[in-house]
């Protein structure tokens, strides 16, 4: 949580900071090569990361996820942009453990949202990080998933602070300009999130004294 502090405090010391959201190779690449790229493709993704046992067909899925945000995803109508913010937080909402799996499925699940604030925030999903925040509150049903679940949030943060915080020299104009945006909305309307968050989470003796 100490994180979380200076995460914020030094938010707006840095500029920049992209990685590429697509890491999936080999097999991977060729199960999403066989399925056609249209605008419903993520409904179905969505549904795999949940039902899949397997938890290499869940990083696949996601990945595919990632694969559609960089292609097509900038040219869908906002109605369907806004049914892919559902979905997100949907999974999460009503079913963490498909997500929570292990370290590498919850990074790869906060790189997708980090893909989509860099696509659709503020503009078409204003309350992005009030949902994230948000999560800590849900009614999880036990304490060490409420825990795991506060662990996904940090781990979005950093991955936030990786992608678009950090400063770096090889974003073009554009990614220049959409960092610009993203963080002058956190300056003047996000801070009200992050508060929420921290005190949520210092709230709660339990949580803290299990970290």
């Amino acid at each position: 949580f100490v994180f979380c502090f200076f995460f914020f405090f030094f938010f707006f010391q840095a500029e920049d900071g992209i990685r590429d959201v697509e890491r999936s190779r080999g097999l991977g690449d060729v199960y999403k090569r066989q399925i056609s790229d249209n605008a419903q493709n993520f409904e179905f993704f969505f549904n795999l990361v949940q039902a899949a046992v397997d938890p290499y067909v869940k990083f696949w899925g996601i990945s595919a996820l990632g694969r559609i945000i960089k292609s097509t995803y900038p040219t869908y109508p906002s109605t369907l942009r806004q049914a892919m913010h559902t979905l997100y937080f949907q999974l999460l909402n009503q079913s963490p453990n498909s997500v929570l799996v292990n370290a590498y499925i919850e990074v790869k699940y906060a790189f997708l949202f980090v893909a989509l604030i860099k696509a659709d925030y503020p503009s078409l999903w204003p309350s992005a990080f009030k949902q994230l925040f948000e999560l800590v509150n849900a009614d999880h049903g036990d304490l060490e998933l409420r825990i795991r679940v506060v662990g996904f949030i940090l781990t979005v943060l950093g991955e936030f602070d990786k992608e678009v915080v950090e400063f770096s020299d090889e974003r073009t104009a554009e990614e220049f300009k959409r960092v610009r945006e993203i963080k002058e909305e956190l300056k003047k309307n996000g801070m009200a999130n992050v508060n929420y968050f921290i005190k949520e989470v210092l709230a709660s003796e339990s949580v803290l004294s299990a970290n």
